[in-house]
């Protein structure tokens, strides 16, 4: 039986294994024994002989650990996800390809960018509001040779980007293999702190959809880009800005569960093995609400088995401790029906306070 290792050990890389299993791949990831994925897989400290694939789980992975043939086996190439991990790269493919995106400058050697409408970025190992400086009245010099300094001890570029006053920042998470290429719906963002809260529906028009999956198209034919990757937005005067490209499958994409063998997970796999792409329609109404640490503990219990009503979905990834702002699992809420489906997000407050009480052990009468 063909082997395929998955280069990382996360929640990505949890879901990335349990849609193989659900099409029948059997794989393995690179990783810890402690970690999401271990819970669902075989987990091992290097790649094993005769794998014949290696997925992507994050772009800020050690390719440099892998041997020269392995670096061939992996999915999507290489040379895609190198150049995209670097924010100025994409930037500048942006610009080539005349897809809109934000005026920008790389930061020059000590010096502090004045005014209030700039946002500094690391080139590389941002995520999650990590690599990220908004600048405002108040931010103190200081604080932003610290933000530099950081990034230069990670041995990565700081960038000034022009500040957006976008009205929604939106999403698009597309599937491109040798043969085919679909799209899910844009969907819409709503970020705390910089990390994603909850995604939901965006009531787009063909216009704006047929927009972002051009830009997609664009960029996947410019670099050969495999697999599921997603673009985010901002949205602003009816038209799109693309803000960053994750060339992997994506957090704004884990409402896509709820589609029965169809999620990014399931056609990611496809997409490498040059199978059919078939996407089902999604329901009317539908939102990803992730589970965000708020202090830091050890997790007791797993709430995996708790009771939800019908239309409701939980994806726990197991992680062994809590910090703030983690992303510790999340809600799946979906419905035909206007009506149910408000019912249920208002369900979600009770279900996640029960949820975090459980694993933090105070039904147990802990603390």
């Amino acid at each position: 039986m063909r082997q395929f290792g998955i280069l990382g050990d996360g929640q990505l890389a949890q879901m990335l294994a349990i849609a193989a299993k659900d099409l029948g791949i059997q794989s393995y990831s690179i990783g810890s024994k402690n970690s999401p994925a271990a819970q669902v897989i075989q987990t091992e400290k290097a790649p094993l002989d005769k794998t014949d694939h290696f997925i992507v789980e994050s772009e800020f992975y050690n390719f440099e650990s892998l041997s020269s043939e392995n670096k061939e086996k992996v999915f999507p190439q290489m040379a895609s996800i190198t150049t995209l991990k670097n924010k100025l790269n994409q930037k500048k493919i942006l610009d080539k390809l005349n897809i809109p995106t934000s005026p920008y400058e790389i930061l020059k050697e000590d010096s502090i960018p004045r005014g209030t409408d700039k946002v500094l970025k690391w080139a590389e190992f941002g995520y999650d509001g990590k690599g990220t400086l908004l600048i405002h009245k108040n931010t103190k010099d200081s604080e932003i040779q610290s933000f530099v300094k950081s990034a230069r001890e990670r041995g990565t570029q700081v960038y000034a980007e022009d500040k957006i006053s976008f009205k929604k920042e939106l999403s698009l998470v597309v599937v491109r293999s040798k043969n085919s290429f679909v799209s899910y719906p844009l969907v819409e963002s709503i970020q705390k702190n910089g990390v994603c809260k909850s995604v939901r529906t965006f009531q787009s028009n063909k216009n704006l959809q047929d927009l972002a999956e051009n830009y997609a198209k664009k960029l996947g034919g410019e670099l050969n880009l495999l697999g599921t990757f997603a673009i985010e937005f901002f949205y602003i005067n009816e038209t799109l800005i693309v803000n960053e490209i994750a060339p992997r499958v994506h957090n704004t994409g884990h409402w896509t569960q709820i589609l029965q063998g169809g999620s990014q997970f399931h056609l990611h796999w496809k997409a490498l093995l040059n199978q059919s792409l078939d996407l089902p329609i999604p329901p009317k109404y539908y939102e990803m609400s992730n589970l965000l640490g708020s202090q830091t503990f050890e997790v007791v219990s797993s709430p995996k088995d708790i009771l939800l009503p019908e239309g409701l979905e939980l994806h726990w990834y197991e992680k062994l401790e809590c910090r703030p702002g983690r992303k510790m699992g999340h809600l799946n809420i979906f419905s035909n029906s206007e009506r149910i489906f408000d019912n249920l997000k208002e369900e979600v407050v009770r279900i996640e306070r029960e949820i975090w009480n459980l694993v933090e052990g105070k039904q147990n009468g802990q603390s």
